[in-house]
């Protein structure tokens, strides 16, 4: 993502700026819908092409944007697709000054340092963010919650806010860690192993659940060990 942006900025394309900072690959962006600040990959993407790797004869395929079926951090290669790897993407972006889009970029990846433990190892945003229309009433009708209410690309209530409200600021295990910049985020504080990643997971969405009613549904998700690798599970 950090050298399609460099692109983007270079030749002044704009559309992406939203994903200034943004770790990862493009493939994985497009997997999981990635998004912030109100845009999506879901907006810009025109076609994917991608390969199922799992049969003796790899078949390529290519889906038009609305074959992917994208939804809010979902598309069909987290689901149907699951087995696909993404081979190559078009964009639909548009012109604009260089120089507005280096700024823009620049805005977001200064935004998510200020405001991000980057300063630790780390997967990332650990939870989704809370559709409202799904929250109960006891939590819609708490004036002090409802005014964090973002569009975000619809109204959704930060998981970090009702982390933070449990007080799981600053919990740790083992060598894992809730920031405390940032509360949906588990940090690698000290040489910690995906076992102590998964109880704060665990312990945050039961705390979270004891206290609004309210499931969080993880974004980021577990990877099986693979053959010949060390015997420790990775988050």
């Amino acid at each position: 993502m950090h050298e399609l942006l460099e692109l983007c900025a270079a030749r002044g394309f704009s559309g992406l700026e939203w994903a200034g900072g943004l770790p990862g690959t493009v493939g994985g962006a497009i997997r999981g819908n990635a998004g912030a600040f109100g845009g999506e990959m879901k907006d810009s993407v025109v076609d994917v092409i991608s390969t199922d790797i799992s049969g003796s004869s790899p078949m390529i395929t290519k889906r038009g944007a609305r074959a992917c079926a994208f939804g809010y951090r979902d598309s069909i290669f987290k689901n149907a697709a699951k087995g696909e790897v993404i081979l190559s993407a078009t964009f639909s972006l548009v012109r604009a000054a260089p120089e507005t889009v280096a700024k823009a970029i620049a805005e977001k990846i200064a935004w998510r340092a200020a405001r991000q433990p980057l300063d630790y190892p780390n997967v990332g945003s650990i939870f989704k963010n809370v559709a409202w229309a799904t929250v109960p009433d006891a939590v819609r009708n708490n004036e002090e919650l409802a005014r964090h209410v973002k569009t975000d690309p619809f109204p959704v209530l930060p998981a970090a806010l009702l982390i933070d409200r449990v007080g799981m600021k600053g919990v740790s295990f083992g060598g894992a860690m809730v920031s405390q910049k940032h509360p949906n985020f588990i940090v690698n504080a000290c040489d910690a192993d995906a076992s102590h990643v998964r109880k704060l997971i665990d312990l945050v969405r039961h705390e979270v659940h004891a206290k609004f009613g309210v499931t969080l549904e993880e974004e980021v998700e577990s990877v099986s060990e693979l053959p010949g690798t060390p015997r420790r599970r990775t988050i």
